[in-house]
Parts: structure tokens; sequence; C-alpha cells
């Protein structure tokens, strides 16, 4: 694994359960490119239906 960098997959009766992996050091910030959202007026609306009761169940669709 150390040479190739390919994973090594390990199975319990036949079914994949872990797989190991070398360490890759990666950047933080590169991870998270493409992930953020700006929004211009952040106290606008979202358009999406937010429902702070519990209770009541988010509508269907």
């Amino acid at each position: 694994m150390e040479a190739t960098g390919e994973p090594l997959i390990l199975t319990d009766r036949g079914r994949p359960v872990l797989v190991v992996q070398p360490y890759r050091e990666e950047d933080d910030l590169d991870r998270l490119k493409g992930t953020l959202v700006f929004y211009q007026n952040p106290l606008e609306p979202t358009g999406e239906a937010v429902y702070l009761d519990h209770a009541r169940p988010f509508p269907k669709g």
C-alpha cells in the first residue's frame, strides 16, 4: 500500500467493512474551495421554508 498508494479494503465474510488508505496532508482551505456561499444580504429570506415548531411536520414535495 505504501509503494502504490492504493487503499486496502478489509472485509468481514466478503462484505467490505473498512478502508485503510495512506494519510495525505491537504490544506484545509483547498478542501473548502467551492463549498462556501456568499450572500449579498444575509438577512434576506433564502426562499426555503423553515419551521421552528418541531411538532408541525415539513410539507411534502
